[in-house]
């Protein structure tokens, strides 16, 4: 079991930082789609660790005529079409060799072309590419499924199967949407089953983007690792990503220096990744800060330490907690991350009754409580 972590656009230094650090729990690092070049330092990092480093083809976000395409590199002028590639293999083999040449230097995986897979046709498509891929490629080749969770429900075994013959032996599964901190217990137990169908299936499974429940999945053994940005990335919604694409950016004001989203705070006595502006709210209570602070690693040279640098203290404490959970035998894991989620729930409960000013939001807790309920029942049962 393990972390994985992916770059976003500016994340290099902070990684590169992170890694020269020797991490406990970190197996991989993926570089950003458009970013890798400037990346690269934070490559040779990982490798002078033994960290893999993977690379973010994003062509599943190519399928959709939008704004800023032309920055991927696997973008060839127009939207890819899904039933052109799955009834031409000469399409489909300048698809790979394009995505092989595109890999940077450094990377010691190749990611396979992939699609959203709506649909079986998709789906199939998304096996042949791996299968293209694994056959063309020098390195090991690891494959990526994003899905809608119904369309998987009742297909992820047989999926599973026909990755595995085409010899692909690790997948990244990223279900959409899926993640965040309103998750229903119906659709995170049919989410593990699905996780677990594709593990059964002989695969290194990793969850992708996935916060709490990919940490719980692999505790429960349904998945091998699971993968979070820097602060952001905890969660799962390709069309919402397609949707955002498919407008002009929004012209910046004057005075402000960028857009995008912004990396939150995560505090593990709360299991939640707090805006910037709830997280400095929350330390500010000094009864709060006592118990939901750091003092790992810069943290420790301020009371403030998550919130002046949030990005490097959520490598550190993302890691710090899988490194954690790794070191105990596989059959405790379960009742430490039950543990862990009762403590989050019973301090974000009393946050949101005692803490909160009129008119703030509550921090929510659905999906902690489908988490709890479902490691009791996977406990009752075994």
């Amino acid at each position: 079991m393990s972390l994985q972590i992916a770059l976003g656009h500016n994340d290099q230094k902070v990684v590169e930082d992170f890694l020269s650090r020797q991490p406990a729990a970190t197996s991989a690092i993926v570089l950003d789609a458009k970013a890798a070049a400037k990346q690269r330092h934070a490559a040779e990092a990982a490798a002078e660790e033994g960290i893999k480093v993977l690379w973010e083809p994003a062509t599943q976000l190519l399928a959709a005529a939008g704004y800023g395409l032309e920055r991927f590199p696997l973008w060839g002028g127009a939207p890819y079409d899904v039933d052109v590639l799955a009834t031409s293999l000469e399409a489909r083999h300048v698809l790979v060799e394009r995505t092989i040449a595109a890999h940077p230097d450094g990377t010691t995986d190749v990611t396979a072309p992939h699609f959203y897979a709506v649909s079986d046709r998709a789906a199939h498509l998304n096996v042949d590419l791996a299968e293209a891929t694994a056959l063309q490629s020098d390195r090991p080749v690891r494959a990526i499924l994003t899905a809608p969770q119904r369309y998987l429900r009742s297909r992820a075994a047989a999926l599973g199967e026909e990755y595995h013959q085409a010899g692909i032996r690790h997948l990244e599964l990223r279900m959409s949407p899926f993640g965040g901190e309103d998750e229903s217990l119906k659709k995170i137990v049919d989410g593990f089953q699905i996780a677990q169908d594709l593990t059964e299936a002989g695969l290194h499974v990793t969850l992708g983007y996935s916060g709490n429940l990919g940490q719980v999945a692999v505790a429960l053994g349904h998945a091998a690792a699971y993968s979070v940005g820097v602060g952001m990335m905890e969660h799962v919604n390709h069309m919402t990503q397609v949707n955002r694409k498919s407008k002009p950016p929004k012209p910046l004001e004057d005075g402000e220096s960028g857009g995008g989203p912004q990396a939150g705070v995560y505090l593990p006595a709360l299991a939640y990744t707090a805006p910037l502006r709830v997280a400095r709210r929350l330390m500010e209570q000094s009864d709060l800060r006592v118990r939901i602070g750091c003092r790992v690693g810069s943290c420790g040279t301020s009371v403030l330490g998550p919130v002046l640098d949030v990005r490097g203290h959520y490598l550190h404490s993302r890691d710090l907690e899988v490194a954690t959970l790794m070191a105990k035998p596989a059959g405790w894991r379960p009742t430490a991350e039950l543990q862990r989620l009762r403590q989050a729930l019973t301090l974000r409960n009393q946050i949101n009754s005692n803490y909160l000013e009129v008119g703030q939001p509550a921090i929510k807790t659905r999906t902690l409580d489908s988490l709890i309920v479902d490691i009791e029942r996977v406990q009752a049962a075994s």
